[in-house]
C-alpha cells in the first residue's frame, strides 16, 4: 500500500536544498543529447530547456549526515566533466541541494557558449540562503535561472527579465510556475507523524536497501516557496520571525559572482536593505 510522507518538523528544508570546470566545445552535441534538448532552439528558448533538463536530474531528499548527498557521492565533482557527471547521475542513487545545482547548471551553460555565474543569497550562516545560476543571453539580458525551484524570472511582457533590473527594483517580475516531479530520498529515521502535509511530496514509490525511502517529488516555484506546512519563505517568517519578501531576500547576497567581473560589479551597485529581525 503506498502511504503518503509524514514529515518531521525539521524536514522543511528539503524544499530549498541548497565547481566543476566548463567543458569544452566538442561536448555540446553530447550535452545536449544527454539532456535531450534540441540542437535547434532559439537562445531564450534553449536557455529554459537546459534549465528544466537539469531539473529534472537533480533528485532532492534527506539522509543522516548526507551519505547519499551530491558531494558525498562524488567527491571529486568539482574536477569532473559535468558531462561524465551527468551520466553518472542517470543510474545512481544520490540528492542534491541548490549549490552543486546551481554550478551544474552553470557549467551546461559555459559549455554551450552562453556565459555565466551563480548567485547566492538570504540569511548567511542559516538554513534561510538559496543558490541559483545567472546566464546571458546574446542580446546582453543576464536572466536568472534556479533549477532547485524549476524557475525563471520573467517580466510583464512574459520574457526573460535582466535579473539586475529586478534586484535593484528598476522592473517588476515574476517567477515562472513550470512543474516536473523528481526522486524524493529520505531516511525513514526522520519521518514521523505530522497534522500538515506539503503539497509537494506525493505517494511512496519505492524504499531502497539501505533502508531509505523513495517518494515523487513535485518541483515548482510556488509549492517549494510558498507551500503553508514546509515552503521555504513559510518557514523563514516563522522560525526568524521576520516579514520579508523573496525580493529583499533575494538582494541579500552572500559571496561574490566568481568569474564573472563586470556582474559583480553591476551587483555591488545594488543597495541591500537592511532586514529587521527583531520581529517588532
Amino acid at each position: 500500500m503506498q502511504t503518503k510522507l509524514r514529515i518531521y518538523s525539521i524536514f522543511w528544508s528539503l524544499a530549498l536544498l541548497c565547481l566543476v570546470p566548463a567543458c569544452g566545445p566538442s561536448e555540446s552535441t553530447g550535452m545536449r543529447e544527454v539532456l535531450a534538448v534540441s540542437d535547434n532552439l532559439t537562445p531564450e528558448m534553449e536557455i529554459t530547456a537546459l534549465r528544466r533538463a537539469v531539473a529534472m536530474y537533480g533528485h532532492r531528499g534527506y539522509t543522516p549526515d548526507s551519505q547519499l548527498g551530491f558531494e558525498a557521492t562524488w567527491n571529486d565533482w568539482q574536477e569532473a566533466e559535468v558531462l561524465s557527471l551527468f551520466e553518472a547521475m542517470d543510474t545512481s542513487d544520490y540528492h542534491i541541494s541548490c549549490g552543486p545545482m546551481s554550478y551544474l547548471l552553470r557549467d551546461v551553460y559555459r559549455a554551450l557558449g552562453y556565459p555565466a555565474a551563480t548567485y547566492n543569497f538570504g540569511f548567511s550562516n542559516t538554513s534561510f540562503t538559496h543558490e541559483v545560476t545567472f546566464v546571458q543571453l546574446p542580446d546582453g539580458r543576464v536572466s536568472w535561472q534556479d533549477a532547485t525551484f524549476n524557475t525563471q524570472l520573467l517580466g510583464a511582457d512574459g520574457e526573460l527579465l535582466d535579473a539586475f533590473e529586478w534586484l535593484s527594483g528598476e522592473r517588476q517580475g515574476s517567477f515562472q510556475e513550470d512543474t516536473t516531479w523528481v526522486r524524493l530520498l529520505v531516511d525513514a529515521s526522520v519521518l514521523t507523524d505530522s497534522h500538515c502535509q506539503p503539497v509537494f511530496v506525493g505517494e511512496q514509490v519505492g524504499e531502497l536497501a539501505s533502508g531509505v525511502l523513495e517518494f515523487d517529488f513535485r518541483v515548482s516555484f510556488s509549492s517549494n516557496v510558498y507551500d503553508p506546512c514546509y515552503g521555504f519563505m513559510t518557514k523563514l517568517h516563522e522560525e526568524l520571525d521576520t516579514a520579508i519578501s523573496y525580493h529583499q531576500l533575494a538582494r541579500m547576497r552572500i559571496s561574490d559572482l566568481l568569474g564573472a567581473p563586470d556582474w559583480q560589479e553591476r551587483v555591488g551597485q545594488i543597495t541591500l536593505e537592511p532586514v529587521d529581525q527583531s520581529g517588532d
